[in-house]
C-alpha cells in the first residue's frame, strides 16, 4: 500500500515465471480490458459509475510475465465495490468475442505500422529488444505472433493466467492528514543539498563557428520554406472559412485535417466555459446515426482518430487516418460532427467522471504552488473564460451543467464562418476543394464573434511561501509579466534571452546557479509566453527544489536575473542560442506533419511559411547590444511574483 499524493487506486498485478508462448495473448490484454467503449473493465466499472477510470499494462520478459490491471476511483466511490468489481471483471469475467479480438488486433497493427514508419521510434524499439534479449528481429516476430493469435487461445490463456495464485494486490491512497501539517524548520540545521550534477556543459565554441552554422541554417530554412510553400493551396470559402491544402506524401502514409473554429463573445459565453468543454468532448461520441462503438470501429478500420477540444472561445477538431482511407473517414467524421446526438448516458458519464476527478485533495507542492500563483495573478471574474481553474468553482459549474445546455450551445454557436481548416497528406486537391465547399461553404452562424483577449498587468512583486504536504521536494513557480506579444519588435530578443536563461538543464544561467554551483533543485525550467493577438507576455520560472531551501532558490533566481540586467549576455551565449534555435526551426520544416501544425494559425493571422524567413532574419541579426537593451527594458525583478510550496510554508487562507 502506498499513501502519497491525491489518487485513490486499486491494482491487481498478475505474475508468473518464464513462458514466452503466452506473451502474444498477454500483449492484447490491456486493450481487451480497458479500451473505450468495448473494454470489459471499462464497460463493467466506468460506464456503471463504480470507478472513474481503468488502466492496464504489461511487462513481458524472457524470465517472467506481468499483467497490470487497475481502477482509479474517487472518495465518493465504494472501495469494496471497486475491489469486488475489479476481481469479478478479471478473474470471473465473460469470454471475449471474435469481434472484440479483431478490433484490438487491428488497433495494435495500426500502432505497429506507425512505429515501423517512424525511424526514431523503430530504432528505439529495436534497441530495447536487442538489450532485453539480444535479438532485434524478435520485435517483428512478436507483431506477427499477435496477428496470428486465435480466439480460443486468448480466452484459455487469460483464464489460466489471471488467477488468484498469480495475483498481488495493491492500493494507492492519498497522503495522510498528519503529513499535511506545517513543520518547523530548525534554523541551526542546514538543509541537505542534492548531489552535484556530474554532467558537464559542452564548451561554447568561437562565435564565428556559430555564425557559420546560422548562415547555413538560414539558407536551408529558406529552401525548405520556398519548396513547401509552392505546394500549399490557400483560399477562402463563401462563408469566410479559410483553408490550406498541402497535398504531399507524409512519412507515415497518413493524411491529417485540423479544423479551428471560433465563436461567441466574452458576454455571450460568460458562465459557459464548462458547457463548452462538455460540448467539445461529446461532439464526436455519437450521432443520430452512429453510436460511440460505431465511431470507434470506423476509426480502427481507417487506422485513424478524431477528437475535439475546447480552446478559449472556440474548438479544435483533429482528424487523421491512413491516406487511402482518408476521404471516406473524413466524410464520416463530418457527418457525425453535423449531427451529434449528445446522448444523456454519455453526458452523465463524463459529468460523473469529471466531478470524481475534482473530488480530491489539492495538497501536492506543484499543485499548491500553481493554484496560489493563479490566485495572486487573477484579474477576471468567476464565470469569465479567462478565469483560472478553481476546484470548488469547477465542481459547482459541473453540477449545474445540463445536457440541454450542451445542445443549446451547439445549435446556437457551432458554425464555420469564423473557422480555418488545414489538410496535409495524399489527396486530390481539386476534389477536396469541391468537398470543402459542399460541406462547409454554407455553414453559417448568426451569433456575433469577437476573440476574447487578455490584458497586460504590471504586478507588484510578491513572495509567498505556502504549506503543502510533506515531500522531499518543494515547488517554486514565478511569473514576470511583460508588455510584449509575438509580433512585437522586441519578441525575438526576448526569445534569445529566455534560451540563455533556462533552455539547458546543464549550461544555462539557471542551470549554473541552481544546479552546478548550489545543487538546490531536481529540475527547473523557464518559459516565455507571448500572445499572438495583443502585446501581452510573461516570463515564467519553475523549479522542484530540496525541501527547506525555498529562500536559497528564490535568492539564486533573483541573482541570475539581476546579473542579466546588470551585465547582459555574452557574444558566445548569444551566437550559441541563435544556432540552436535555428537548428530546431530547420528541423521542424523537415517533417510535413510539423508544417501541418503551423497552417491553421497562419490562416487565422493571414501569414504564410514565407513569414518564417522574415522571423529567421530578425532573430539572427540581433546583436549583444540589442538583446541587452531589451533585457534592461523588460526584466524587472521588482515585479516578479513568486510562490514556494513545501511542508515549511504557511497554510493558505481560505
Amino acid at each position: 500500500m502506498v499513501k502519497k499524493g491525491s489518487d485513490l487506486a486499486k491494482f491487481h498485478i498478475y505474475m508468473n515465471g518464464k513462458n514466452t508462448k503466452i506473451q502474444p495473448t498477454l500483449a492484447l490484454a490491456p486493450l481487451l480490458y480497458t479500451m473505450q467503449p468495448s473494454g470489459h473493465l471499462y464497460q463493467n466499472m466506468v460506464e456503471t459509475g463504480i470507478t472513474t477510470n481503468v488502466e492496464a499494462s504489461t511487462w513481458l520478459d524472457q524470465d517472467f510475465n506481468v499483467v497490470f490491471l487497475g481502477a482509479i476511483y474517487s472518495p465518493s466511490n465504494d472501495p469494496k465495490k471497486v475491489e469486488s468489481s475489479l476481481l469479478a471483471g478479471i478473474e470471473k469475467g465473460k469470454p471475449f468475442t471474435e469481434v472484440e479480438l479483431n478490433r484490438v488486433k487491428s488497433l495494435m497493427k495500426t500502432q505497429g505500422d506507425l512505429i515501423t514508419k517512424d525511424a526514431v521510434a523503430l530504432g528505439s524499439r529495436l534497441s530495447d529488444y536487442t538489450v532485453a534479449g539480444g535479438q532485434w528481429d524478435q520485435y517483428f516476430k512478436d507483431l506477427d505472433s499477435v496477428e496470428k493469435v486465435k480466439l480460443d487461445d486468448v480466452n484459455q490463456t487469460l483464464k489460466q493466467f489471471l488467477v488468484a495464485d498469480h495475483r498481488i494486490d495493491g492500493d494507492i491512497l492519498p497522503t495522510p492528514e498528519d503529513q499535511k501539517k506545517a513543520q518547523q524548520q530548525n534554523s541551526k540545521e542546514a538543509p541537505k543539498t542534492l548531489d552535484q550534477v556530474e554532467a558537464e556543459a559542452e564548451p561554447l565554441k568561437d562565435p564565428k563557428v556559430y555564425q557559420q552554422e546560422v548562415a547555413e541554417f538560414l539558407k536551408t530554412s529558406k529552401q525548405y520554406v520556398e519548396s513547401n510553400e509552392k505546394k500549399i493551396i490557400r483560399g477562402k470559402l463563401k462563408n469566410g472559412m479559410k483553408y490550406a491544402l498541402f497535398p504531399v506524401e507524409t512519412r507515415d502514409d497518413r493524411t491529417y485535417a485540423t479544423i479551428t473554429m471560433d465563436f461567441g463573445t466574452e458576454k455571450s459565453l460568460f458562465n459557459k466555459g464548462t458547457v463548452v468543454d462538455l460540448t467539445s468532448y461529446l461532439l464526436l461520441r455519437g450521432s443520430d446515426k452512429y453510436s460511440l462503438q460505431d465511431i470507434a470501429d470506423k476509426s480502427i478500420d481507417a487506422g485513424g482518430a478524431a477528437y475535439a477540444s475546447a480552446d478559449g472561445n472556440g474548438m479544435t477538431i483533429n482528424i487523421q487516418s491512413k491516406s487511402e482511407k482518408f476521404d471516406e473517414f473524413f466524410k464520416f467524421v463530418l457527418d457525425v460532427m453535423k449531427n451529434p446526438k449528445f446522448e444523456q448516458s454519455q453526458f452523465d458519464l463524463i459529468k460523473s467522471q469529471s466531478l470524481s476527478s475534482l473530488d480530491r485533495p489539492y495538497t501536492e507542492p506543484d499543485v499548491v504552488a500553481g493554484l496560489t500563483l493563479s490566485r495572486l495573478l487573477e484579474e477576471y471574474q468567476p464565470g469569465d473564460l479567462r478565469y483560472h481553474f478553481e476546484p470548488e468553482l469547477a465542481k459547482q459549474q459541473l453540477k449545474n451543467a445540463t445536457q440541454e445546455q450542451v445542445k443549446e450551445l451547439y445549435e446556437r454557436f457551432f458554425a464555420m464562418n469564423h473557422a480555418q481548416i488545414a489538410i496535409t497528406g495524399e489527396f486530390d486537391a481539386k476534389k477536396m476543394q469541391k468537398l470543402l465547399n459542399q460541406e462547409f461553404g454554407r455553414w453559417n452562424g448568426k451569433q456575433p464573434y469577437q476573440k476574447i483577449l487578455i490584458d497586460h498587468v504590471d504586478f507588484p512583486a510578491q513572495q509567498v511561501h505556502v504549506l503543502s504536504e510533506q515531500r522531499e521536494f518543494g515547488s517554486y513557480q514565478s511569473v514576470l509579466s511583460i508588455p510584449v506579444g509575438k509580433n512585437h519588435p522586441d519578441a525575438s530578443a526576448l526569445i534569445l534571452m529566455n534560451y540563455i536563461l533556462g533552455e539547458s538543464q546543464i549550461s544555462s544561467r539557471l542551470a549554473q546557479e541552481l544546479r552546478e554551483k548550489n545543487a538546490l533543485v531536481y529540475g527547473f525550467g523557464s518559459g516565455l509566453q507571448l500572445d499572438r493577438d495583443t502585446n501581452v507576455g510573461a516570463l515564467s520560472i519553475s523549479a522542484n527544489y530540496t525541501s527547506g531551501r525555498s529562500a536559497q532558490v528564490s535568492a539564486s533566481i533573483h541573482k541570475v536575473l539581476n546579473d542579466l540586467v546588470k551585465n547582459g549576455v555574452t557574444e558566445q551565449e548569444l551566437e550559441a542560442a541563435k544556432a540552436d534555435i535555428m537548428k530546431k526551426r530547420v528541423t521542424a520544416l523537415e517533417d510535413e506533419r510539423n508544417i501541418h501544425g503551423m497552417l491553421n494559425l497562419q490562416l487565422e493571422t493571414n501569414k504564410t511559411l514565407q513569414d518564417r524567413i522574415r522571423h529567421d532574419q530578425e532573430l539572427t541579426k540581433l546583436t549583444v547590444a540589442d538583446v541587452n537593451r531589451v533585457i534592461k527594458k523588460y526584466i524587472k525583478p521588482e515585479h516578479l511574483v513568486e510562490v514556494m510550496a513545501d511542508q515549511y510554508g504557511q497554510a493558505a487562507k481560505k
